[in-house]
């Protein structure tokens, strides 16, 4: 015999499940997506740039070298992507992001220490557009680079030489490696642009360290704050 309770029971419990999934899926659906498109176009992309951070490296750090200098990706983002990434990885990429300005506050320092020995120096000349590196090219081309031009350009080495020859080798190893004006004659500079330059660093960045504080401590905690942010974005990719 049909129990007829238990069959109407089957048919309820079916119909049910159908008018939830008709309702709740699209939810379910939407839901997924935008899970999914945070991945893609935050989670992805910040974590791609964390794992080289993690290094301490500035070479390594998140730079443009067309003027905004050392910059996370994070500052491109609109204000509603940030807000979609709750409080806690927000608030470490503020952390982040401020230190990031520390480095960059320090390159504005030695930009305007370098422009300031303009009456000092052969190597340097005041035009009409700011402070100019004067040298010649191998063809004979007298040439003049914007001091705002050079800081640009090797933001992420000029703290980081021991001595003039030594900033010499990381500035040409840093064009090299970025592909930037490969013809420009840094290796065959006299010396005396790379003791100018040396010491306009070794001046701003005592003045820098008294007003603030150490750079080898704003690189650490660089460095580990790209490692616990990269712990959180793991989770989310």
């Amino acid at each position: 015999m049909v129990d007829f309770v238990a069959l109407a029971k089957d048919v309820f419990l079916v119909l049910l499940g159908s008018v939830l999934g008709a309702v709740v899926g699209p939810y379910i659906r939407n839901y997924i997506s935008k899970e999914e498109s945070k991945k893609d176009e935050i989670y992805r992309p910040l974590h791609l740039e964390i794992s080289d951070v993690t290094s301490g490296d500035p070479r390594d750090f998140p730079y443009d070298n067309t003027g905004e200098r050392f910059q996370s990706q994070w500052e491109e983002f609109p204000e509603f992507k940030r807000q979609k990434v709750g409080r806690k990885l927000s608030s470490e990429m503020r952390d982040y992001v401020g230190y990031l300005d520390e480095l960059n506050a320090l390159l504005s320092n030695i930009e305007n220490e370098l422009a300031s020995r303009v009456d000092e120096s052969d190597c340097l000349e005041d035009a009409e557009s700011g402070v100019m590196i004067r040298y010649t090219t191998p063809d004979d081309t007298r040439t003049l680079n914007p001091v705002e031009n050079f800081v640009d350009k090797n933001g992420p080495v000029l703290f980081l030489a021991e001595n003039p020859d030594d900033l010499r080798e990381l500035v040409v190893e840093y064009f090299e490696s970025q592909r930037l004006h490969p013809y420009l004659p840094f290796r065959k500079l006299d010396d005396e642009y790379f003791e100018l330059i040396y010491d306009s660093i070794e001046s701003a960045l005592s003045d820098f360290e008294k007003e603030n504080r150490d750079v080898d401590a704003i690189l650490d905690d660089i460095s580990e704050e790209a490692e616990y942010i990269s712990d959180i974005l793991i989770k989310k990719t």
